[in-house]
């Protein structure tokens, strides 16, 4: 309908007594438009959170956790006018599209704060009240030396506490010399150089280490040969916790802070030791898997590259004895069968023993066949001896980041494998399949406690999926119109700048997405989606069987505010390579997961969680006992019978730290288990028969929801979205 000019004045004039009290009133329920000047010129970031957070359980507290707006938030601006108006200058300006990484995750309201400044982690063996020393001997010329020696000692950047403690462990026990002897080397500095010189075996670099070529013959030599062999000590003892290198410089996926020792307490702890090479020794991980990695490098120091073990096998054809192809050869060669065979290129008698072989060793079924399950079991571990070595020591190092205790029962995240396990009393009581973050959205590794088991949770959308996903979507679905234009405030016809219709629309198409501003509902038609940042809004969508997160969230709160949770595309766990989140973990039978969780926790039965689920009602257990859950990346482990298993480098980290331990680059040739990944059929994700879903347990069931509740299908368009990718 077309509205003269006359008309329209006519009609401001009725209105211009009670719009204002409207807008006034709307004001604190609308969130204020942004000035296109101030988004170019004035960049802002947001108050920072004034009040205490919800309390846990509560339906706040779920949304908050993935919301970027705190509690309390809303007060900066309740007494300021200017700031609730339309022209306020407070939004936050476009930004490049933000990547949904770990960088730029939102912390968990209560994930522990990193305790940089936190008191310093003692040796075992360390004397709380050191005694004091006796006097040196009257007339011993080599005491001075020593402490004047440690006073004036050097090194590197990353040595100068290693210096300090020497200087101060010298200077409190007067210059006594605890490696040297009139004889020369102690008995206790015999045994420590031995150990240090044998550094190479614990995956460690052997010729890092200044040792003293001997105990010198003078006092001076005397005194030089002490403080250099407690330097070395003290870097070796650093280097044997991990602080080679700092994981998280090399990546901020590697959450881990290495727990080096004190330095000046390694000295105290290893002069009051009865053998000074098993204190060394003590220092390495004390984790069984760490010992089986160090076995099979001490295996591979001792063997040649005869060029077998590089040989990569593509995809191909299944193969029986009988058959002749050329990829036959290459098999053959692989596995060193009867290279002297007249015609390579066929599958005989001696080619079928060394499969039935390999098949038997690596637990595959013994059947001859050669087809994709061996062909990526043979290219587990591809690559020359010297790569194997790295891979080997990369995942040792690794180790030395976890914490000594693991906890008698904890969850187990192997990011590389894409498996969960529960372990209570070193036993896996729960094992299943998970899917990880994308390369471009990596799944951290750190470790935390789980605090909550949560049934119907609410999913609030990451920062990341608001910028670069549901903006663009609303941006497209509202009309242009202009900027200041009356009517498109009050979201009329004038130009609909405000949205119009459609945005709610969207929103829907996205899984019945609602959007909140400080905590208070918004109508997604009545924003002006091409003004504001998408960001500084809350999108909820609520628990149901469109819910990105499924039945129930796992939550164990850090910093990157990663949790494990159900999914309703159990097909993606069909996949070999399983990496299509943006961080989080979906986890294949969640429900049985919950089970095991919760009835080590206080005992809840199978039953009290179905009725749980079967309420709809969005549900949080807070657990009663604080549950260790360890994200790793270990591409390199032992498995049940001690072999050692390859699993993809998904992040491509493995080349990263080998560089950093080695101050060099460093290549691998190829990912160790590639060959999986391409030989593995992509994952139907769009349409799937209701007769195939599974139920919370992996069974197929018949309805489209396991739990009996009506599907709320939508209809796929340009717009269509699936809020599963999270």
């Amino acid at each position: 309908m077309k509205v003269s000019f006359t008309s329209r004045l006519a009609l401001i004039a009725c209105l211009s007594a009670v719009v204002p009290q409207a807008m006034a009133q709307d004001a604190d329920n609308r969130p204020p438009l942004a000035d296109l000047d101030a988004l170019a010129t004035e960049p802002q970031t947001e108050a920072a959170p004034e009040n205490a957070a919800p309390a846990p359980g509560s339906l706040d507290d779920i949304k908050a956790e993935v919301s970027p707006h705190a509690p309390g938030a809303a007060a900066t601006h309740e007494g300021n006018p200017s700031v609730r108006n339309a022209a306020a200058k407070h939004e936050t300006p476009p930004a490049a599209p933000i990547e949904s990484t770990v960088e730029n995750a939102i912390p968990d309201p209560l994930a522990p704060k990193d305790d940089e400044d936190g008191p310093a982690l003692l040796a075992p063996g360390a004397p709380a009240h050191p005694a004091v020393a006796a006097e040196a001997p009257a007339g011993d010329p080599v005491a001075p030396l020593v402490v004047e020696r440690a006073a004036n000692a050097g090194g590197k950047a990353d040595a100068r506490d290693d210096v300090s403690a020497v200087k101060t462990f010298y200077t409190a026990t007067k210059g006594k010399p605890i490696w040297t002897s009139a004889e020369g080397f102690t008995p206790a500095a015999t045994k420590a150089i031995r150990e240090i010189r044998a550094a190479d075996s614990y995956g460690l670099e052997a010729s890092a280490f200044e040792l003293p070529a001997s105990a010198g013959e003078t006092p001076e030599a005397r005194a030089e040969a002490e403080v250099k062999l407690s330097l070395a000590i003290l870097k070796y003892a650093r280097h044997a916790r991990g602080g080679r290198i700092d994981p998280p410089s090399i990546s901020p996926a590697m959450d881990r802070k290495p727990h080096v020792y004190e330095p000046k307490s390694v000295l105290e702890a290893i002069a009051a030791a009865d053998e000074a090479d098993a204190y060394l020794r003590g220092l390495h991980p004390k984790s069984e898997q760490f010992k089986r990695l160090r076995q099979a490098l001490i295996a591979l120091n001792k063997t040649t590259d005869s060029g077998t073990s590089s040989i990569r096998i593509p995809a191909g054809k299944t193969f029986k004895p009988g058959d002749d192809d050329a990829q036959i050869a290459l098999i053959r060669k692989r596995l060193n069968a009867d290279l002297d065979a007249p015609r390579d290129t066929i599958y005989d008698e001696a080619l079928l023993v060394a499969v039935n072989r390999f098949q038997k060793e690596r637990g595959l079924n013994v059947n001859g066949i050669i087809d994709k399950k061996l062909r990526a079991a043979l290219n587990e571990g591809v690559g020359s001896v010297e790569e194997k070595k790295m891979r080997l020591i990369v995942n040792m190092e690794r180790w030395r980041w976890m914490p000594d205790d693991l906890g008698e029962f904890h969850v187990w995240n192997s990011i590389p494998e894409q498996i969960t396990r529960v372990f209570d009393r070193g036993r896996v009581a729960f094992q299943e399949r998970i899917v990880v973050g994308k390369p471009t959205s990596q799944t951290p590794s750190f470790s935390a406690k789980m605090l909550f088991v949560i049934f119907n949770p609410e999913w609030g959308v990451p920062d990341g999926i608001k910028a670069n996903e549901i903006a663009p979507k609303l941006r497209r679905a509202a009309p242009s119109g202009p900027a200041d234009d009356f009517f498109s405030f009050l979201g009329g016809p004038s130009g609909g700048g405000g949205g119009g219709g459609g945005a709610s629309s969207v929103l829907q198409r996205m899984g019945g997405l609602r959007v909140t501003y400080n905590g208070r509902d918004v109508d997604p038609d009545s924003v002006d989606w091409s003004r504001v940042d998408a960001r500084r809004y809350s999108f909820i969508q609520p628990a149901g069987p469109r819910n990105a997160l499924g039945v129930v969230k796992f939550r164990f709160p850090n910093k990157h505010d990663v949790y494990m949770h159900d999914t309703p595309e159990k097909s993606l766990f069909g996949s070999a390579t399983r990496a299509f989140s943006h961080g989080c973990m979906r986890t294949q039978n969640p429900v049985r997961f919950a089970e095991v969780i919760l009835a080590y926790d206080n005992g809840t039965t199978p039953e009290q969680i179905r009725r749980q689920i079967e309420s709809g009602q969005t549900t949080e257990n807070k657990l009663t006992k604080a549950i260790p859950v360890h994200m790793v990346y270990f591409t390199a482990a032992p498995d049940e019978k001690g072999e050692i298993r390859y699993f993809s480098d998904l992040y491509g980290l493995d080349a990263r730290v080998a560089s950093a331990l080695k101050g060099e680059t460093f290549r691998f040739a190829g990912d160790p288990v590639v060959a999986v990944a391409r030989e593995s059929a992509p994952p139907q994700r769009e349409a799937q028969d209701s007769t195939q879903r599974l139920d919370q347990y992996g069974r197929p069931v018949r309805c489209a929801d396991p739990y009996g509740r009506e599907p709320q299908r939508a209809t796929r368009g340009r717009d269509a979205w699936s809020p599963f990718d999270w």
